[in-house]
């Protein structure tokens, strides 16, 4: 089983994954790291690029891959759940935690991060 870890963009989904992964002894993929290294594009690329479409056509393909794995904590993409088939293949790849945060919290975050879309 995976632990999957969802919530809106700037929420810690990453930080938490890499810290869990470590604690627990289990590998840790990140779903937009894993998009930008089979792409060799960054997502803001493929953002620019392709549209939101375009980039959650990936996305879908990605998480198909990744949740193949065993004993994996993933972050994934602030939008990815809200994709039904994307939900659909994460709660069968294991258990989804949502990680919830302020808006003044995930403002203060990103207010100097330029990379996202």
């Amino acid at each position: 089983m995976n632990i999957v870890l969802c919530g809106c963009m700037g929420c810690g989904k990453t930080t938490v994954a890499k810290l869990l992964a470590a604690r627990l002894n289990m590998d840790c993929i990140d779903l937009d790291q894993y998009i930008e290294q089979t792409t060799g594009m960054r997502v803001s690329e493929i953002f620019e690029k392709f549209g939101e479409p375009g980039f959650r056509s990936y996305e879908r393909h990605a998480v198909s891959a990744v949740c193949k794995t065993n004993n994996c904590v993933i972050a994934t993409g602030g939008g990815t759940v809200l994709d039904a088939q994307n939900a659909v293949v994460l709660r069968k790849s294991g258990v989804l935690f949502f990680l919830d945060v302020s808006v003044d919290t995930v403002l203060a975050r990103l207010q100097n991060d330029h990379s996202r879309p």
